[in-house]
């Protein structure tokens, strides 16, 4: 545990090093902050800055650790519409990865001393993965639980990654724009950016998919 721990704080400090040396190099002074300079010098930089990106992303949700951060973060450096696919690929990457290793190392082991009950709702699950996954990523469940929970069970790898990407979506989408949006309502005392055709349909995303779950537990035939 304690190992986890310091390599988490690793790559957290490696994402706030490449951040300050972006700053650093974009020449952004002391008093200002601004973001564009920061976005210019991203842009110009070709592939290696994503590629830096998402190798952090992927380390952090390899970690265990929430992608929350991350994603708002691409919204901020790569703006709305960038972020939101550099964050949906990155996302659904890095739950594949853990998807497949967890099956690989404890599947077959977990198959051994699954007693009749436990197989029983294993098949369940099986039948219903696709939905399973859905709700489980809507109702916020830890990203990575989620990623191993269902590489245990029979869940197959196509509901899982269909899943994943369904009940990931409205949340990515959020907050990826947020992101953008914190910047310019900073820069310009402007709240009236909520009101933007992208917040509506974020807020309506997020209001659904936080309804989902509560809906289907309540009229769900039993």
């Amino acid at each position: 545990m304690a190992g986890r721990k310091k390599i988490g704080r690793l790559v957290l400090s490696l994402f706030i090093l490449f951040v300050f040396i972006i700053i650093a190099l974009t020449g952004i002074g002391s008093d200002t902050f601004d973001v564009h300079k920061m976005r210019d010098f991203i842009h110009g930089s070709g592939q290696l800055a994503p590629l830096i990106f998402s190798f952090v992303f992927l380390l952090i949700i390899f970690m265990g650790m929430p992608p929350t951060l991350m994603t708002v973060s691409s919204g901020v450096l790569f703006g709305p519409y960038f972020g939101l696919i550099l964050s949906t690929i990155c996302v659904n990457l890095g739950g594949l990865v853990l998807f497949v290793a967890a099956r690989k190392i404890g599947r077959k082991g977990l198959q051994q001393i699954l007693s009749t009950r436990l197989e029983k709702l294993d098949s369940r699950l099986e039948q219903h993965g696709l939905l399973t996954v859905i709700l489980a990523r809507l109702s916020f469940v830890p990203f990575g639980l989620v990623c191993i929970s269902a590489a245990l069970s029979s869940i197959r790898k196509r509901d899982f990654l269909t899943g994943t990407l369904i009940g990931t979506f409205p949340a990515i989408f959020m907050l990826s724009w947020l992101g953008d949006a914190a910047i310019q309502m900073f820069e310009t005392r402007d709240f009236s950016v909520l009101l933007q055709w992208q917040g509506i349909v974020s807020m309506l995303l997020f209001a659904s998919a936080f309804a989902f779950p509560v809906l289907y537990e309540k009229y769900r035939v039993k």
